[in-house]
């Protein structure tokens, strides 16, 4: 009698686990086949970003562990200096953008199925979700985790997005008091200071006149050094500022670089 109810427990259990099986697979079945294209035109805010470990099937088919073991391994994890951005999607085209400031790259893409295929950096093959005005997208990491990115459809005007497009940044947004990096501390201990044979400010203010008279041209300004006005071509990288000598310094780049007043 115990033998015959051990043989019927060890069928119900078969069975669930069947039924389980069955049912993942219906699930991934019905994943695909319920996904509709969706309309992205428009601009897309990033809004939260999160490190998980469990996110839908199709996020966790994006990579082949060959591809993993290739990833960098940062110290302080796989996303440290991962970049991010917004996300502007017009009929043929995505840009991956800083809005309204600064415009990082832009091309071509396609939707198949839960993935976003475009040109251009580490992540050709995104993997996506969209729930009206939501959108999520999840990174994979070289540690099995994965990076999930939430964002927002908003606003945006297409005079921004077309200065982007031409400039690669808006720069008369540059206008502003910028203070001089001296010296800090910055990843795990290592230490900064500028080491620069004259002497410059502590602090320069570019007004939007200036900036549209001259970045557009040769992007460089004034700024005085060792009491004379000297030309700086001028670069910006989120959040900072650089100004780097002109042909008149003959020394190596100082990494002069400044800060607005709310940096964190």
């Amino acid at each position: 009698m115990r033998l015959i109810s051990l043989i019927f427990i060890s069928i119900f259990l078969l069975g669930c686990e069947f039924s389980r099986d069955t049912s993942a697979e219906q699930s991934e079945l019905s994943e695909e086949q319920e996904w509709v294209v969706p309309n992205l035109e428009g601009h897309w805010e990033l809004t939260s970003s999160s490190v998980e470990e469990k996110v839908p099937a199709f996020a966790g088919k994006t990579f082949t562990q060959e591809e993993l073991d290739f990833m960098p391994v940062m110290e302080g994890g796989p996303f440290e200096y991962i970049s991010q951005y917004d996300l502007v999607f017009t009929a043929d085209s995505v840009f991956k953008i800083k809005y309204p400031m600064e415009l990082f790259s832009g091309g071509a893409y396609n939707l198949d199925s839960h993935y976003l295929h475009f040109d251009g950096g580490n992540y050709k093959k995104l993997p996506f979700e969209v729930y009206a005005d939501t959108m999520f997208t999840y990174r994979a990491g070289s540690d099995g985790t994965y990076l999930k990115e939430k964002y927002v459809k908003t606003a945006y005007q297409d005079s921004i997005l077309n200065i982007l497009k031409r400039d690669t940044l808006n720069y008369p947004m540059l206008a502003g008091n910028w203070i001089l990096h001296r010296e800090y501390w910055y990843d795990y201990g290592t230490h900064y200071w500028l080491e620069y044979p004259y002497e410059i400010p502590d602090s320069i203010s570019l007004s939007r006149e200036q900036i549209l008279k001259k970045l557009r041209t040769d992007k460089t300004i004034l700024m005085k050094t060792n009491g004379k006005l000297k030309t700086y071509r001028l670069d910006y990288k989120d959040p900072h500022l650089y100004l780097r000598p002109t042909e008149w310094y003959k020394g190596e780049d100082p990494y002069i670089h400044f800060y607005r007043s709310n940096y964190n």
